[in-house]
């Protein structure tokens, strides 16, 4: 009786994978290179962690093609550890030299109110100290000095009086990509020194890349010196982002009864959570469902299912479905601005969907990787 393995055998034998989900360890890998990136002082440059990476991965091919596969899948994953190294110093210094965090190193004197030129990117909107919005910092003069910029600045306008209140015979009136100009006083995020509190400045400049919250005592010291472009990405996709959440006050007006309803549809359905009321806000912290005003995993989640359901009573195939639900989501992720929640959420259902597309088959571990 011949015991040697049929063609057939030698074959599915020779396309084993070497391990059964490549990306969960690829992406634990890469997670041990950023925590060592973080445990140990910077005393090698990026560019040998890089060198040393693609010392790994030649190596690794040349025992791919001498035929020992799972040695090279080790030195594969080594190859990663060093790469997690290197991006993590990379996203350190992501940062120009003329970015606003290093103000400092510039030569601005932050001691006095500097004079601020940049562009609005964010729709103003009201606070109850008087309205917000973000700037892209292009120009900074302080004293008698002008320094060209780069990078994100908050701006809270103090005054009751209506937003744009007229300097002459004209109201100012800003919206997204418009320049202007103005008299601001710089400080950092607030951190709260209690104990185990919320890191405030930490989440600013990690997640939303803001190092400065500048403090304007008064809409008439504002000034309007550019207008936004007729179209343009930005300002199309935030004109119909504001068209939706007017939609939503039509049918909940901010100054009726049911203004809170529309408030926390806002927040969750395009991730506006400026509408909502303290009170709003602490009633949701309490029974502990403030994530459901975060839009993230579950919300994408149900968008997806909702999409999938419809597009179940039209005659297309598979791959056509899930290309119209990847592009349904790209728009979604775009409208409530791109938040970093919402974009893990986003890249995680299109790379299932993906592989929906090619035919290829799960992997929990690999997803979590």
């Amino acid at each position: 009786m011949n015991s040697d393995p049929s063609p057939d055998q030698s074959r599915h034998a020779g396309t084993r994978p070497a391990l059964k989900a490549p990306l969960a360890a690829l992406a634990v890998s890469f997670a041990l290179g950023i925590v060592w990136a973080h445990s140990m002082q910077a005393t090698v440059g990026v560019a040998w962690f890089l060198a040393g990476a693609g010392c790994f991965l030649l190596i690794g091919l040349l025992l791919l093609r001498s035929g020992w596969r799972r040695t090279a899948v080790w030195f594969a994953l080594a190859a990663l550890v060093p790469t997690g190294v290197a991006a993590a110093r990379l996203h350190a210094r992501r940062f120009p030299w003329n970015h606003v965090s290093h103000l400092a190193s510039l030569g601005v004197d932050l001691g006095d109110p500097v004079r601020l030129e940049g562009r609005v990117i964010s729709t103003p909107y009201r606070t109850g100290y008087g309205m917000q919005f973000d700037l892209e910092a292009q120009r900074i003069e302080s004293r008698a000095r002008i320094f060209a910029v780069s990078g994100k600045i908050r701006l809270r306008v103090q005054g009751t009086e209506e937003f744009g209140a007229p300097t002459d015979a004209q109201p100012l009136s800003l919206q997204y990509g418009d320049t202007i100009r103005t008299l601001v006083r710089l400080r950092q995020p607030h951190i709260y020194q209690n104990p185990g509190s919320f890191d405030f400045r930490r989440w600013m400049e990690d997640i939303e890349d803001i190092y400065w919250i500048g403090t304007v005592k008064n809409s008439r010291l504002m000034e309007k010196v550019g207008q936004a472009r007729a179209f343009s990405l930005g300002s199309g996709l935030e004109r119909v982002r504001q068209r939706l959440l007017r939609g939503i006050d039509d049918l909940y007006p901010p100054w009726s009864a049911q203004g809170r309803y529309g408030a926390v549809l806002k927040a969750v359905l395009w991730g506006e959570r400026a509408s909502l009321d303290s009170d709003t806000i602490e009633g949701f912290r309490k029974t502990g469902l403030y994530h459901l005003l975060v839009i993230a995993g579950l919300h994408v989640g149900l968008l997806t299912l909702l999409m999938g359901f419809l597009l179940r009573w039209f005659p297309w195939n598979t791959a056509t479905k899930s290309v119209i639900v990847l592009g349904f989501l790209a728009a979604y992720s775009l409208l409530v601005q791109q938040r970093a929640p919402t974009l893990r959420a986003t890249l995680m259902i299109a790379l299932y969907l993906i592989a929906r597309i090619l035919d290829r088959d799960h992997s929990a571990l690999n997803s979590i990787g």
